[in-house]
């Protein structure tokens, strides 16, 4: 029987490489394991669930500066009849990625964007007197 799972996954991002976060960050790691949300009959079914989950971006500053994503997706996979894995791992899609960009007196919105690398570039970019903050 086919299924369509949202799972979640979690990975810790060290500063250095903080541009590679954008949608699937989270798959780059070999020791993630994620955890099954929900499971569905139809794509469609995972997919409703799926709008209702956000990507969640936690900056944290010990022994230097890092960040925790945690995102979900959707994936296909087949079991028997005695619930045993038998083949799949596609991924259909990922939550949803928002990193704002705001001026740092006045909190005044400017602009949202799905990527690490597309904000900060808009960021260090931007002609604002004040200077710009990310805010996940």
């Amino acid at each position: 029987m086919k299924k369509y799972e949202v799972k979640e996954s979690t990975i810790e991002v060290n500063y250095k490489n903080r541009k590679n976060i954008k949608a699937g960050v989270s798959l780059e790691s070999e020791n993630q394991e994620p955890t099954i949300i929900a499971s569905f009959d139809t794509l469609k079914e995972a997919q409703k669930k799926l709008k209702e989950l956000k990507t969640d971006i936690k900056e944290n500053h010990y022994n230097g500066t890092f960040y925790n994503v945690t995102e979900y997706y959707i994936e296909e996979n087949e079991y028997d009849e005695d619930g045993d894995w038998v083949t799949g791992g596609d991924i259909y899609d990922f939550s949803e990625m928002n990193i704002d960009v705001v001026e740092c007196e006045t909190r005044k919105h400017l602009g949202t964007f799905n990527s690490f690398e597309k904000a900060l570039k808009f960021a260090e970019t931007c002609d604002c007197e004040y200077g710009t903050d990310l805010v996940f």
